[in-house]
């Protein structure tokens, strides 16, 4: 089977990548991205009939762009990342899972390295003042 085919398989068919498949850390990737083009893209439209986001963003124009395509890119990442890392199973339900989930814990961890450097930061410069 080929790339492509296994792709649609895994995102429309039978959810799975066949486990002799050399090439399913790029497969997962991709898939995962396409589901979070998928989530971002059922966000945007809630947003623009209900007036409400389930991830509370706002939406319109070029904004709404730029989401789209970070949210693929963080689903793309996350998925690669968490099949190095053996997180997510190679299914459907991991795709989706990976896809919702990058986008969300990447500003998380942003903050969290940012707090520890000023902690760091802060420590240092109590040692200097002892």
């Amino acid at each position: 089977m080929d790339f492509l085919n296994i792709l649609i398989d895994l995102l429309f068919l039978s959810g799975t990548i066949p486990i002799e498949y050399k090439y399913s850390d790029p497969v997962f990737s991709l898939g995962s991205g396409f589901m979070g083009m998928l989530v971002i893209s059922l966000d945007w439209i809630a947003y623009m009939t209900l007036g409400k986001s389930f991830f509370s963003l706002t939406h319109g124009g070029l904004k709404s762009v730029r989401l789209i395509i970070l949210w693929v890119v963080g689903g793309v990442i996350t998925g690669y990342f968490g099949t190095v890392a053996a997180i997510f199973q190679l299914n459907r339900f991991g795709c989706l899972a990976a896809g919702i989930t990058g986008p969300l814990i990447l500003p998380q961890l942003r903050r969290l390295f940012s707090q520890s450097e000023e902690i760091q930061e802060a420590t240092e410069e109590n040692e200097e003042d002892e």
